[in-house]
């Protein structure tokens, strides 16, 4: 978890994680979960993702189209 925190802490700012209600350590386990499951569809299709799962999934979540 230590290794997703770092990578999203240099993408997303946490001021705009707290206004949108988003505890930082929370958020990231469910960007965990979210990846995983992009991660686990993504080989069942053999398609490779242009960036890392992990911040499609934050992207995803930020944009309030997942929860």
């Amino acid at each position: 978890m230590d290794k997703n925190f770092k990578l999203l802490s240099k993408r997303f700012d946490h001021s705009k994680l707290e206004k949108l209600g988003y505890d930082k350590y929370k958020l990231i386990v469910l960007a965990a979960k979210k990846s995983r499951e992009l991660h686990k569809k993504s080989k069942e299709q053999n398609l490779n993702l242009p960036i890392k799962s992990i911040l499609i999934s934050m992207d995803l979540i930020m944009s309030k189209k997942d929860k």
